[in-house]
């Protein structure tokens, strides 16, 4: 018994080390800053979430950072990549202030990934065609609609854009099945257009 009390003794030691030597970042002028190497840090803009979560690697308040990965699973230098929880295309990425901030409409995007999302994130389609890749962004400058689609929604899925040049992150749009018409939404600006049937061949939605 007394072995073991001097185990777990140790155990709560390591782990409080592991605790405290977390690297701790504050918010500076707009920017998440790294206390130990004074890295700062720009927030993406919304749409953007990680391929994948990685390690923990500090502590932002009562927050923590974590690093990212990229397709593989390989994780991404935290001196240039950081991330939040995962909460979908809500969660903050942050990229270190030495790389340009990346621009949706500015990107050449080399894969998109149509995907169902509930717990886990599945991909059920791949469209690697680069044109029509942008045919799918430009339908995003059509007519916009006042339009809510969880009103009468059929089958609800995400549009995961992939460019080689930024690794570590996919930029997210919404592509809903309705009654009234198939839409793009993107959330970061709000905007939503009715696609018919551009997307149609990747899925399949029974009947009710």
């Amino acid at each position: 018994m007394k072995r073991f009390i001097c185990a777990l003794a140790a155990l709560l030691l390591c782990i409080t080390c592991l605790a405290s030597c977390a690297v701790k970042f504050e918010y500076v002028d707009g920017r998440l800053v790294n206390g130990r190497t004074k890295e700062e840090y720009n927030a993406l803009p919304m749409g953007f979430e990680p391929c994948g979560v990685g390690e923990a690697y500090g502590e932002f308040g009562a927050f923590t950072l974590y690093r990212l990965t990229d397709l593989d699973g390989n994780e991404m230098d935290p001196e240039i990549w950081l991330t939040e929880e995962y909460s979908g295309s809500a969660t903050t990425v942050f990229l270190n202030e030495s790389s340009p901030v990346p621009s949706f409409r500015d990107m050449t995007f080399d894969v998109c990934y149509l995907c169902e999302e509930d717990v886990s994130v599945i991909s059920i389609a791949t469209i690697e065609s680069s044109d029509e890749i942008k045919e799918i962004i430009s339908a995003l400058d059509g007519e916009k609609e006042l339009f809510r689609p969880e009103k009468d929604v059929t089958a609800s899925y995400t549009l995961k854009f992939y460019s080689a040049e930024y690794p570590a992150v996919f930029y997210s749009v919404d592509y809903y099945v309705t009654k009234s018409g198939n839409y793009l939404h993107d959330k970061a600006s709000d905007t939503c257009v009715e696609i018919g049937d551009m997307l149609s061949e990747y899925v399949v939605v029974e009947d009710e």
